[in-house]
């Protein structure tokens, strides 16, 4: 017999966000009565029956309705996506959007790395909502990212680079201990630039 799961949604992917929860993170898209929407997550529907408009549609993996091999764009993408799945459809909904999209995933999903891309597509961070769901069972935070081709002058986003390190600073700084020959100095330099790209990945 299979052990019973301590909550309902324990498969990451298929986890519903509440209605009303919903509503409130589909005001935040900055959309126009005549703008096109899709949500291409659909699940249980949840996003899609509270967009307000008829304009819209949908794509679901389990309806045969693959987002992920479609070239349709729509003005605004909104969805809660797969949470195993973070870089293959933020990428696809910066391609397919026309104005923007808005995204629920978790918040350690959303790289500097990513968000410099993102800014590379013309596509700016307009707005954060952060979320606990305490019905989800778990306790990480998830994030409703909304992005736009327009830039938010009341919102900003600030990405401090990487600074490259000399074998000077690395013995200022006690990093890498006492190191006597060049070669060390000039492994533990690039070793500690590794380190850093980790959280530009």
């Amino acid at each position: 017999m299979a052990n019973k799961p301590k909550h309902e949604h324990s498969d990451r992917d298929r986890i519903y966000t509440p209605e009303q929860i919903v509503k409130t993170l589909i005001s935040k898209i900055p959309a126009k009565p005549e703008d096109s929407w899709c949500d291409c997550c659909y699940g249980k529907g949840v996003f899609f029956n509270n967009f307000p408009t008829e304009n819209k549609d949908f794509f679901e993996i389990d309806m045969g309705k693959d987002f992920l091999t479609s070239d349709k764009k729509f003005d605004w993408i909104v969805t809660n996506i797969p949470f195993s799945q973070p870089k293959t459809f933020i990428q696809k909904m910066a391609d397919n959007c026309i104005k923007g999209f808005g995204i629920l995933c978790l918040a350690n999903s959303m790289t500097a790395s990513r968000l410099k891309e993102l800014e590379k597509k013309g596509l700016f961070l307009n707005s954060v909502s952060i979320l606990y769901v305490k019905d989800w069972g778990f306790g990480y935070r998830t994030d409703f990212y909304v992005f736009t081709k327009e830039r938010n002058p009341n919102f900003e986003v600030l990405i401090q680079e990487k600074q490259k390190m000399t074998g000077k600073d690395l013995l200022n700084s006690g990093v890498v201990g006492s190191l006597k020959h060049r070669d060390d100095i000039k492994n533990s330099v690039e070793y500690t630039n590794k380190l850093g790209d980790r959280f530009f990945e």
